[in-house]
């Protein structure tokens, strides 16, 4: 760019090259990757990436490499939110819950939170720890499955009881 006094004369192409730039959304700016998150949400999810439930990690050992070529992330800021795992690419959220997720108050968050992230375009799993930790080949099944379909009827879709015996680890 070249200025002259108050008149700014652009290159040639450059022109094409900011409208370009202004196409791109930046993954911190809603809807990005990461819809707006603030620096306290990061912060928040880089020390529940330190630690991770027993589920969590089982989950994650098998989730890190990707899956059919989709790639995931651990504990993901998305808006005011924390996604346990997410593939950007599908716009996959997968929420792995323990027994604190049986009482009243975080039933009502986790409602406010699959609202937000359905609205938003996002697709939600859930899954139970105990179906984790004991039939993790069928949650992966059932994570490959989604990723293959084409048109998927509804955004959430929980897999496993809610049991308020199950440990939250």
């Amino acid at each position: 760019m070249l200025t002259v006094g108050v008149f700014k004369y652009l290159k040639v192409g450059e022109k094409e090259n900011i409208e370009r730039k202004k196409a791109i959304i930046s993954p911190f700016k809603n809807g990005g990757m990461f819809d707006g998150a603030s620096h306290l949400i990061f912060e928040n999810a880089k020390q529940l990436r330190k630690n991770m439930t027993a589920a969590e990690t089982v989950l994650w050992m098998h989730l890190k490499a990707g899956i059919n070529g989709y790639k995931f992330r651990r504990q993901h800021p998305i808006g005011l939110y924390i996604a346990d795992f997410y593939c950007h690419k599908a716009k996959l959220v997968i929420e792995v819950d323990g027994s604190i997720h049986s009482i009243d108050e975080v039933k009502k968050n986790d409602k406010e939170k699959e609202s937000y992230l359905i609205h938003n375009g996002y697709l939600v799993l859930r899954f139970t720890n105990k179906a984790v930790m004991t039939q993790v080949e069928i949650v992966l099944e059932k994570i490959k499955s989604v990723l293959n379909r084409s048109v998927i009827d509804n955004n959430s879709i929980t897999i496993g009881e809610k049991n308020s015996n199950e440990c939250s680890n």
